[in-house]
């Protein structure tokens, strides 16, 4: 071996130790070769053999089994504040109306019809939400609905409190 090796394997002691191990795994398997009997061990024999040479290297399987769950619960986070953070940032849209939808037809409101005895404060909360309903509903404030149209639906505004009680309704026609 040159000196320049030498002196390096003497000063570094990682290079050192795996110089090392290379030569006990270098003897250990010149010892197999020269064992008389060995020319028919058994693959079993042999590789115990080799591992029993081998240095005792860390189980993979304590290593670090909680990495892949950390890394999955990462991405998870990320994705989550990704969804946040462009929702948060997108520009409110307003709900297209019943004309945007269908430009060549008209929509037709009825009043506003109270449905319970406690009114809506001017400067109280309210939401309007929009469901559909039977029109024979319509007679229950005096609206004429004929019989061909009694089995029919239509959409309906309800005004909601802030106590989550409905408290007026108005029907809703898209005309043509």
């Amino acid at each position: 071996m040159p000196t320049a090796a030498q002196a390096h394997l003497d000063s570094c002691d990682e290079c050192g130790s795996l110089w090392r191990q290379e030569r006990e795994l270098t003897a250990a398997l010149a010892g197999l070769r020269a064992q008389p009997g060995n020319a028919s061990a058994s693959a079993a024999a042999v590789r115990a053999a080799v591992m029993k040479a081998l240095p005792v290297a860390p189980s993979q399987a304590s290593a670090t089994p909680w990495r892949p769950v950390l890394a999955m619960a990462a991405a998870v986070l990320l994705a989550v504040l990704a969804g946040w953070w462009y929702l948060a940032r997108r520009p409110a849209q307003a709900p297209p109306s019943p004309t945007a939808l269908h430009p060549a037809r008209s929509v037709l409101y009825t009043d506003f019809f109270p449905l319970s005895r406690r009114a809506l404060d001017h400067d109280e909360p309210a939401q309007v939400v929009r469901i559909r309903l039977p029109r024979r509903e319509m007679r229950r404030f005096g609206l004429a609905v004929t019989e061909e149209f009694e089995r029919s639906s239509i959409e309906a505004d309800v005004v909601i409190g802030q106590d989550g009680i409905a408290r007026a309704v108005r029907f809703v026609s898209l005309s043509q």
